[in-house]
């Protein structure tokens, strides 16, 4: 799994804004701005762990670009619970309908390649055999989810 997610966001670079609010900063911000500088391949499940408020803190690029690192170490133990994929998780359980869609959840997720959708969609079957039946559900939804957003990727790139 690890090499597929790899071959699939190897190819971000490291954002220069690690966030995109202006201050006061909250310790969630504080927590993504303790990942600026590193490579999302050398981030740990211990600094995710220590820095849980970051995934959702992140700028959209920020996001794009550690969520390989998301996806790796969850998938390695994907029998544990991991919040970092949890939090992921839960914004790919989003409404059947984009135009219900946030624009925080549009623009992390909307546009990815086609080897990007795939990488998520098989990172959401590996989980979806070690969780409960309630995330069980979540995985089908966010599933579906993936399958929307690369034809909704496809229809705005043809408009």
């Amino acid at each position: 799994m690890r090499e597929i997610i790899e071959r699939a966001f190897g190819g971000w670079v490291r954002p220069n804004e690690m966030i995109d609010v202006p201050a006061p900063l909250s310790g969630d911000h504080e927590d993504a701005l303790s990942f600026a500088r590193r490579d999302w391949r050398d981030i740990t499940r211990e600094d995710w762990e220590k820095h849980s408020g970051a995934i959702t803190a992140f700028s959209p690029a920020a996001f794009r670009y550690f969520l390989g690192s998301v996806m790796c170490l969850s998938a390695q133990r994907p029998d544990q619970w991991f919040w970092p994929a949890d939090t992921v998780l839960g914004m790919l359980d989003r409404s059947p309908l984009p135009e219900y869609w946030s624009e925080f959840f549009s623009e992390r997720f909307m546009g990815f390649s086609e080897a990007e959708y795939e990488a998520l969609s098989e990172w959401i079957l590996l989980l979806s055999n070690y969780q409960s039946e309630a995330w069980n559900d979540a995985c089908d939804r966010a599933f579906d989810t993936i399958q929307l957003l690369k034809e909704e990727s496809r229809r705005r790139l043809k408009s």
